[in-house]
């Protein structure tokens, strides 16, 4: 009975402090989110409005905007200088974007949209002033730290402009998830709960106070965020050039989900599957092969086809990648120098 006792002391002690540190790690991260409220001129016109300017988001927030002209979400800064992070589809055909902050008050501005990657779903925006702004910002984390079963903080801005700021707590529930009915590439990490709509955009923020991924989706069962290993790397190259820009292997890879859940995550090979290599690539130079496995990418683990692409996401023409090559039984260490991308269709 006194283990007993004990036992339930120390959880509740354990809780008190979890809750302490994710009030801390709210309070501290708040500042940094941004609501973000976007229009398109060609409903304007029709319904007479003006285009979206740095004084019109507290309409944007406390009245309906006109049928179809309008669209919501979330974004966190980046950087002081006013570098915001979101969804692609956030900012999708938007001919002005506003964003609304509250670092000590409430504050709008007219923001521009630097860059935008439909497959990752990652857009950066850039806040547009004269004035020299230092700016409360969050950081990704610059590991993949992430494990199944850590507490997250997910902050956003669900269902109306009147939830903006919203704080839940969830926790990770997959690793590597890949989100079919979204996006048929990506590693994303899955959240147990599904989070209201608008919150796209959202951070996901780890305990230590760092963004572990940006929330994109959601099914009836669970969220689905950009891991930020990728986004991260994606969002850095959106600001740098104002596109991602992929190297090119010329490969065409097995990405069908009976071939991964049966061969890869079942006692299988693991490796990325390579189907074809188009002639004169990169890949046909280092003598790659059709049925080979790549099961390492500058010397970390390739698990499957998506993986790869995961992997490659951000390496840029010109730089050469270390492969390690699985050839029946033969292990083929090889390097490859990426161009530019071929135009042949489902290759990478």
């Amino acid at each position: 009975m006194k283990f007993w006792k004990i036992g339930v002391a120390a959880l509740g002690c354990i809780s008190s402090l979890l809750a302490t540190n994710l009030q801390d790690i709210a309070e501290k991260s708040l500042p940094s989110i941004v609501f973000i409220a976007t229009h398109k001129s060609e409903y304007e016109k029709s319904y007479g409005r003006e285009v979206a300017s740095e004084d019109s988001l507290y309409r944007t927030l406390y009245e309906c905007l006109w049928p179809g002209s309008h669209g919501h979400g979330t974004g966190f800064l980046v950087s002081s200088d006013g570098y915001i992070v979101t969804c692609e589809h956030v900012i999708e055909g938007a001919t002005s974007v506003v964003i609304g902050l509250w670092n000590e008050g409430f504050k709008s501005y007219s923001a521009e949209v630097i860059g935008a990657d439909r497959e990752y779903d990652i857009a950066v925006l850039k806040i547009k002033t004269e004035d020299e702004l230092s700016l409360p910002f969050l950081e990704f984390v610059n590991t993949k730290k992430s494990r199944l079963g850590d507490p997250v903080l997910v902050i956003g801005n669900p269902k109306s402009p009147m939830h903006a700021r919203s704080v839940n707590i969830n926790y990770i529930s997959g690793i590597r998830r890949v989100d079919y009915a979204y996006n048929s590439l990506g590693t994303d990490l899955e959240l147990q709960f599904p989070v209201s709509s608008g919150a796209s955009g959202s951070p996901v923020i780890d305990m230590d106070g760092e963004v572990a991924g940006v929330l994109h989706s959601k099914d009836a069962a669970a969220s689905f965020a950009t891991d930020a290993y990728i986004a991260s790397k994606v969002a850095q190259q959106l600001i740098e050039n104002g596109k991602r820009t992929v190297g090119y292997f010329g490969l065409h890879l097995i990405f069908e989900k009976k071939v991964i859940f049966s061969q890869y995550h079942f006692g299988g090979e693991s490796g990325a599957l390579i189907s074809e290599v188009v002639q004169g690539s990169a890949a046909d130079s280092c003598g790659l092969k059709k049925e080979d496995y790549i099961i390492e990418v500058n010397g970390e683990q390739t698990f499957d086809s998506i993986h790869f692409v995961d992997q490659i996401s951000t390496i840029k023409p010109g730089e050469v990648v270390d492969l390690l090559v699985k050839r029946d039984e033969e292990l083929i260490a090889t390097s490859v120098t990426l161009t530019e991308k071929m135009d042949v269709p489902y290759t990478f």
